[in-house]
């Protein structure tokens, strides 16, 4: 009896469904959205319920899209283990709630880095890369910087406080973003797609 003959259909086998996962993974399955689209952004406001993200409808000249997203949620304590005297039932919501797998996320504020467009002339040579960050006026916690000078702006949207700021070290003249116009609809904002 020929044992490596019939092993051979069960290797060709083992080999095609291999063949076929890997280009399974390299090609399809649940490719994550581009970072200049609206189906990005969302995902990335999505991660945390509170106050709204602030954006540029549109960039000054120069820039290229939104990066790392990001928020804060101040001295809540979201693991409701009491550690700063707040309890579960403080936050309305019930015991055991949470813990090590926090599912629920609140935003006090949000954060958005914009940098130099890689693909820029050279007159624009001297762009910071700007952070913009958000927080509602009513909050007494300084989740944004405060400061009023060349690296920082203070804008405001409704009941959210604008800081836009240079978050890098060479270049601090955020002028270009003074009169930006500002939106909380991602459908407004013309640099997603």
């Amino acid at each position: 009896m020929d044992l490596a003959g019939r092993r051979a259909p069960l290797w060709i086998a083992v080999g095609l469904v291999a063949a076929a996962l890997t280009w399974s993974h390299l090609t399809g399955g649940e490719d994550e959205p581009a970072p200049d689209t609206r189906e990005y952004a969302q995902a990335q406001l999505a991660a945390a319920e509170g106050v709204p993200m602030v954006l540029p409808v549109a960039l000054p000249a120069g820039y290229d899209y939104g990066r790392l997203y990001s928020f804060d949620s101040g001295a809540r304590d979201q693991t409701g283990d009491g550690s700063d005297g707040t309890s579960l039932t403080d936050l309305g919501l019930p015991d055991g709630y949470g813990g090590a797998d926090v599912s629920w996320r609140h935003a006090d504020s949000r954060e958005v880095v914009f940098s130099p467009d890689p693909d820029r002339s050279s007159d624009d040579d001297d762009l910071p890369i700007v952070a913009v960050c958000v927080q509602p006026t009513s909050l007494d916690d300084e989740l944004c910087p405060e400061s009023q000078d060349a690296r920082h702006l203070q804008r405001q949207l409704g009941g959210t406080r604008v800081a836009i700021y240079v978050a890098s070290k060479d270049h601090h003249d955020v002028s270009a973003w003074r009169d930006v116009a500002l939106t909380t609809d991602l459908s407004k904002v013309r640099w997603l797609h």
